[in-house]
């Protein structure tokens, strides 16, 4: 093959609600598909975006992780970790904010939410999250169908 087919699946999102009352909205979350990578590919790279609007607006945090035992981010050809794709994976709420790396298991905070429109529409800016794929881990990945899950916890702070 001349190609790897490198797919990356954000399937799960759950909310956590803590004791103070706030609502949170999350919409247009959406599954991110890499494509076809050629071999001696420099570096993948996608955007995805999807509304977290909170009632009443403010701060959120996002806990991000991955489908490996310890949460680690690896793309799995369903061969064995030692065949898996690291990648990384950023998250931001400015509209063209480049993002801050998340790490598995613990809380991107500092993130900011705005109330929904009256007719519960979310309102930019929009959670803007990137997928990176270095180069280095590219080397080491044969060609295949290559896919992960993310779980992401979304709560007030």
């Amino acid at each position: 093959m001349s190609a790897s087919r490198l797919i990356l699946a954000f399937i799960c999102c759950l909310l956590s609600v803590p004791t103070n009352a706030a609502t949170l909205q999350i919409t247009e979350l959406q599954d991110v598909n890499l494509g076809e990578v050629p071999l001696g590919t420099d570096r993948v790279r996608q955007r995805m975006r999807f509304c977290v609007a909170m009632n009443p607006g403010g701060p959120f945090q996002i806990t991000a992780f991955g489908n490996q035992v310890d949460g680690r981010f690896v793309l799995s050809n369903g061969l064995g970790l030692e065949q898996g794709i690291s990648f990384d994976l950023y998250a931001s709420s400015r509209a063209r904010g480049r993002g801050r790396r998340l790490t598995p298991g613990f809380p991107l905070t500092g993130l900011n939410a705005r109330p929904p429109r009256p007719n519960g529409e979310c309102r930019p800016p929009f959670v803007q999250m990137r997928v990176i794929v270095d180069r280095n881990d590219l080397r080491t990945a044969g060609s295949g169908r290559y896919s992960a899950q993310i779980e992401l916890t979304v709560a007030p702070e």
